[in-house]
């Protein structure tokens, strides 16, 4: 009964653990307020990260990859291909850099550099 028990917990507090996991939250913690509200009166987001106006705005922190699944940390924050940091969507992930595209042009954000 008590083994019962104990998987059933294990497996409620394990299994929820990944449900924010993939929300890119728009700032880090490093960059707000934690006394001020996160919603405004609508019930909507209040804060808004600044967006990046051009590629020397985004600083490559690092490069991962998990299986065949890339995922880069760029200004603090962690992204995937298709995900996008202000006006620019991640195209690829490689191990040596990223590409990024604003819809007009493809950039290039070497790693280390």
């Amino acid at each position: 009964m008590i083994m019962r028990l104990l998987l059933i917990c294990y497996f409620f507090i394990f299994s929820f653990n990944g449900f924010a996991e993939n929300y890119n939250y728009p700032f880090s913690s490093a960059d707000r307020d934690p006394f001020v509200s996160l919603l405004n009166d609508k019930g909507e987001l209040a804060i808004k990260k600044p967006a990046q106006e051009s590629v020397a705005d985004i600083t490559l922190q690092g490069i991962m990859f998990f299986g065949n699944e890339g995922t880069v940390i760029i200004n603090n924050d962690m992204y995937h291909t298709g995900d996008t940091i202000g006006k620019y969507k991640i195209i690829k992930i490689e191990t040596n850099g990223i590409t990024v595209t604003d819809n007009n042009q493809e950039h290039f954000i070497p790693w280390g550099g």
